[in-house]
């Protein structure tokens, strides 16, 4: 395996689709490089659904109206957040953390060939932080 140069937090939020993309860029010492929050907008769920969704969960925090302002279609942001993370770091040498399979394992493998797109290169190595947790506590 690769020697890792930085680790990069990921989080998608979305309950049949992606409805955003958040991930922060840490340096082996873990230090911050860069962070992004992208929002998407979902075109396989119906527009009332869709917008009940996002009015419950984003609605609690003020945050809607930031989403419906932001929010792109997948290919969109999947382009943007390429761009972001090459512009920081080469990522052939990280390794990505999750918190749980569904964001890389399932669902990122499930979404991505809805929308006619291909999984780069660096969502196929992550690490489960459960996992890790797992095997080091047995909880």
């Amino acid at each position: 395996m690769d020697n890792f140069k930085h680790i990069v937090v990921l989080d998608l939020e979305g309950k049949n689709e992606i409805t955003e993309i958040s991930s922060v860029i840490l340096d082996t010492n873990l230090a911050v490089v860069s962070s992004i929050q992208l929002f998407v907008k979902n075109h396989f769920v119906r527009n009332y659904d869709f917008n009940s969704y996002v009015n419950h969960k984003y609605g609690k925090f003020l945050m809607n109206h930031k989403f419906f302002r932001e929010c792109r279609s997948l290919n969109h942001q999947m382009n943007v957040f390429d761009a972001w993370i090459n512009s920081f770091i080469d990522t052939r040498y990280c390794i990505f953390l999750t918190c749980g399979n569904w964001d890389l394992g399932r669902h990122i493998p499930k979404q991505f060939p809805k929308y006619g797109l291909e999984i780069p290169h660096y969502f196929k190595r992550y690490v489960n932080i459960k996992d890790v947790f797992y095997n080091l506590e047995g909880v």
